[in-house]
C-alpha cells in the first residue's frame, strides 16, 4: 500500500502545534510496519530549484519540489513557491492584520492544487491529509477525476 501524507507542517522542518508533531512522528511507525509512505508538506525556507508552473487564481505559479530529507526513512518532498510559502509568510500559518489568518485560505489552497501533480505523478493508493488546511484538495481531486483514489 502506498500512502502519500500531505501535511501543512511537519517537525523538524516546520512545527506550529501537534500538528507538526504527528507528521514528523506518525509515518516513519507506519514506515516500520511495512507501509509505503511518503510525506509531502510546504517548503518554508530559500532554496533553488527546478521548478514548474501551475495555474491557480487566473495567475501562473512557480512551484518546486524539494525530494531529499527523510524524517525516520520516510522520503519528505517539500512544495516550494517563493509567493505563498517564502518570504514575509515563512511560517505555516500567518496572523493577518485585518481579518485572522485570512492568507491561509489563499496559501493552503494554492498548495491543495500544487499537490494534484505529486498525486498523479506517485499514483498513491491512498492520499492522507490532517485538519481543515487541507479539505481543498479532496474536492480538487473530485473535480480533476482522482475518484480511483482512496482520501481519508
Amino acid at each position: 500500500m502506498k500512502v502519500l501524507y500531505i501535511t501543512a507542517e511537519c517537525k523538524p522542518f516546520s512545527k506550529a502545534g501537534g500538528l507538526g508533531d504527528v507528521a514528523g512522528e506518525l509515518p516513519p511507525v507506519l514506515k516500520a510496519q511495512g507501509v509505503d509512505i511518503e510525506i509531502v508538506t510546504p517548503w518554508y525556507g530559500q532554496v533553488q530549484l527546478n521548478d514548474f508552473s501551475v495555474d491557480f487564481n487566473n495567475q501562473s505559479e512557480t512551484v518546486g519540489i524539494i525530494s531529499q530529507p527523510e524524517v525516520g526513512g520516510v522520503p519528505v518532498n517539500f512544495v516550494k513557491n517563493a509567493h505563498y510559502f517564502e518570504g514575509a509568510y515563512g511560517s505555516p500559518y500567518i496572523h493577518s492584520p485585518d481579518i485572522p489568518f485570512k492568507d491561509d485560505i489563499l496559501r493552503f489552497s494554492f498548495f491543495s492544487e500544487a499537490c494534484l501533480h505529486l498525486i498523479e505523478q506517485k499514483k498513491p493508493d491512498i492520499v492522507h491529509i490532517n485538519d481543515w488546511l487541507l479539505g481543498y484538495l479532496f474536492g480538487r481531486m473530485e473535480m480533476e477525476g482522482f475518484k480511483n483514489r482512496n482520501a481519508f
